[in-house]
């Protein structure tokens, strides 16, 4: 579902999403490194639970570190139109010749 339909609840980032957020900034060492970047992480900067299996691929309940906002959210978009891209090459597959217009 995109990040900006439905509640946050119902995105999967509700109370217990939030609550292990804050499990995970209370337990971060200042200057631990992002898992996606390798840059040290503190604790004045912007930072996301992140899916180590993301939730586009099933990883909403799984495990999950912090990271950086930027790296969560850049890795987010590239899997999404990584996706899409997919679901386009389908469609064109297995469209009946017919009805393909390009």
């Amino acid at each position: 579902m995109p990040r900006w339909q439905g509640t946050t609840k119902q995105r999967g980032l509700g109370a217990e999403h939030q609550a292990d957020k804050k499990r995970l900034l209370a337990n971060l060492r200042p200057g631990e490194p992002c898992w996606r970047c390798a840059q040290p992480m503190w604790p004045h900067q912007q930072l996301d639970r992140d899916h180590i299996t993301s939730r586009a691929l099933g990883g909403a309940h799984g495990p999950a570190v912090l990271a950086h906002a930027s790296c969560n959210r850049s890795a987010g978009a590239a899997l999404g139109n990584r996706l899409r891209g997919l679901r386009r090459q389908r469609i064109r597959q297995y469209a009946p010749r017919s009805s393909r217009n390009w």
